[in-house]
């Protein structure tokens, strides 16, 4: 554990490499102006696979891709809109691309910003498709809106997921920068825990003179790419070693960054907010059992029903039903795990 402690330290320190900052618009840019006046911000950190990265609509669907409803069908234009009280740092990952030709704005990656309502799934699905992918949202969206007006003051989410992901080792590589599709905390092999860490240093290196983050918690919105025989059996553990090793990286930050980072009580403590996955499979319910297990012997780690009562897609892009949420779902989910977070803030 200590290696991995030192190689961690010296994976995070390293630049971020050039930030995406081609092609955004006017209404982009003022986003990205300074905020109010330096403070410490109560931060929460959004990570996961797809469902975390989020198949919501905010506006212009495109025919052949799920869903079809949008924030205005169902009546929550109310998040249509910049939310200019929560700061937003959004991590690029190789589900983060939209070709250029797709006409519309995409949130901006690796940037401070304030919170767009399409800070989704981007991905360039093939000719005629990619010109939906810049208006997706996840559970940020509702979650930032609805945390943001309970507490009535500036807010800050740090966002960072990949779709497809497990907490064991896998054997897939992104197509982008060869990492492998894993959020297992081994530094000796790139993944996407590193690629979470990398975005937590960036927006941690990358605030104002003054401001100061105050970690809140976790959202953790992933367990279905484990949801398999040769994975569900070790969730458990698995995804206690993560929960153990992710809060040991973040005091690792901190360490580097005292007036930047802090948490908001002991870093061993930092809150983990764990959606229990839709899966009806019986390896699924492997995983929900193993995330509740795991709540159960901490009252820092709190699980969030996101089975029953929310809205999933009956067929996806990829022709799966019940384990993607469409628009409505995500917002549902967004709220619950505000609900969550709300019943231990101040």
């Amino acid at each position: 554990m200590e290696k991995h402690q030192e190689e961690m330290a010296s994976l995070v320190g390293r630049p971020l490499g050039k930030f995406r900052m081609i092609a955004y618009s006017a209404l982009i840019l003022a986003n990205t102006v300074a905020f109010s006046q330096a403070a410490d911000i109560r931060t929460w950190i959004v990570s996961g696979q797809s469902n975390a990265q989020g198949y919501g609509i905010t506006s212009s669907p495109v025919k052949k891709l799920a869903p079809s409803a949008t924030l205005g069908d169902i009546g929550r234009s109310d998040l249509n809109v910049t939310h200019e009280n929560v700061r937003f740092y959004h991590g690029a990952s190789d589900g983060n691309t939209v070709a250029k030709s797709a006409g519309l704005d995409m949130a901006p990656k690796d940037l401070w910003h304030a919170m767009l309502p399409y800070e989704g799934l981007c991905y360039d699905w093939g000719s005629g498709f990619g010109s939906e992918s810049g208006r997706r949202f996840g559970p940020e969206l509702s979650f930032g809106a609805k945390v943001q007006q309970h507490l009535g003051e500036e807010i800050a989410i740090i966002k960072y997921a990949r779709g497809g992901t497990s907490i064991a080792p896998s054997t897939k590589k992104q197509l982008s920068d060869g990492s492998y599709n894993d959020f297992v905390p081994d530094s000796k092999r790139p993944n996407q825990y590193q690629n979470l860490f990398r975005t937590l240093e960036g927006a941690v290196q990358s605030l104002a003179d003054g401001d100061r983050l105050i970690i809140e918690g976790v959202i953790w919105m992933q367990g279905e790419a484990d949801a398999k025989a040769a994975n569900a059996a070790q969730y458990e553990a698995n995804l206690t070693e993560f929960i153990s090793e992710f809060r040991k990286d973040l005091a690792g930050i901190a360490r580097k960054h005292p007036t930047k980072l802090r948490a908001s009580g002991k870093w061993q403590d930092t809150r983990f907010y764990i959606g229990l996955i839709a899966s009806s499979s019986s390896h699924g319910k492997k995983v929900r059992s193993a995330m509740q297990s795991v709540a159960d012997r901490s009252r820092f780690i709190q699980t969030v029903d996101a089975k029953n009562g929310i809205s999933k897609m009956t067929k996806d892009d990829w022709s799966e039903a019940g384990i993607h949420y469409d628009t409505k779902g995500q917002v549902t989910l967004g709220e619950r795990f505000a609900d969550a977070v709300i019943s231990n803030v101040d």
